[in-house]
């Protein structure tokens, strides 16, 4: 499912990044890469707050939708 329909103060692990290049190389940048745990912390209007590598990053709704996660397993 995409980050942004995801549920808030759970974690996820990364299973893929959608887009062209460019943003798939701007979201690895960020640190959105495959296998790597996030999770939602809080929204404001269409801006995310997210945890992601012990650090926390706001991002836009259009830029999580790209990026496909499952439920991390316990």
């Amino acid at each position: 499912m995409p980050l942004n329909l995801a549920d808030f103060d759970i974690d996820y692990t990364i299973t893929r990044i959608c887009g062209n290049d460019t943003v798939r190389h701007r979201m690895e940048v960020l640190g959105f890469t495959s296998g790597e745990t996030v999770r939602l912390l809080s929204k404001f209007d269409s801006n995310y707050i997210v945890c992601i590598k012990k650090s926390k990053l706001g991002i836009s709704k259009e830029l999580l939708r790209r990026v496909i996660v499952e439920k991390k397993h316990q």
